[in-house]
């Protein structure tokens, strides 16, 4: 693996900040990254296929909420190693410039069928 520019590391930093403030801290209010908007728009898919390697949201709130520096330096490393393994700039796993953050659970109704005889 080489060696990250000051510019490079900025941008990691920028996006784990992110996914640790805004998706990690999530797991108390939603279920699913689905449930999150961002200016009543939806997550990106680059952010949901990322979040989707995890099992949960509150194992992605497990990952980048620990303050230890070995587990901060882990988590780091697995998301550069996301982004250079599937080409992915991390700016792209973050979501800049909105103005509004809540949190909307998709509600799924189902009808009961009677049977007539």
């Amino acid at each position: 693996m080489r060696v990250l520019t000051h510019q490079e590391n900025k941008e990691f930093q920028k996006t784990y900040d992110f996914i640790k403030i805004y998706i990690g801290c999530s797991h108390a209010y939603c279920d699913s990254i689905h449930d999150l908007r961002f200016d009543s728009y939806r997550v990106n898919h680059e952010l949901v296929k990322f979040i989707a390697n995890f099992k949960s949201l509150k194992e992605v709130s497990y990952y980048f909420n620990d303050i230890s520096e070995d587990h901060v330096k882990k988590t780091m490393k697995k998301l550069i190693d996301y982004c250079f393994n599937n080409k992915i700039q991390p700016s792209k796993l973050r979501v800049s410039e909105f103005k509004s953050y809540t949190v909307e659970r998709e509600v799924i109704e189902f009808q009961e069928y009677q049977y007539k005889e």
